[in-house]
């Protein structure tokens, strides 16, 4: 059984009544399934292996501006060596 209050809680959702059992219903038709899906006998059939995960398709890191001086000249607000940039957080 799920525990609907609680989930609501942690998701910062308010709902109604009726709400919370149609849902409390629909996740457990959820996990029934799944549950269903751990019963299935997988032990001959091999995973499927895809192309592109047969070589690693992130390029390489290339410096391309060894003076950063250069690429400070470019940032419209800057402090000394550094990038300045709005504040984040108040």
């Amino acid at each position: 059984m799920i525990d609907i209050d609680h989930l609501l809680l942690l998701a910062k959702i308010q709902i109604s009544d009726d709400e919370k059992k149609e849902i409390e219903k629909d996740l457990n038709h959820i996990l029934n399934y799944v549950d269903n899906l751990k019963e299935v006998d997988t032990d001959n059939i091999s995973a499927k292996k895809d192309k592109y995960l047969e070589k690693n398709i992130v390029r390489q890191d290339i410096v391309r501006h060894e003076n950063s001086e250069d690429l400070l000249e470019y940032s419209p607000r800057r402090n000394d060596d550094f990038y300045s940039i709005p504040s984040v957080f108040k």
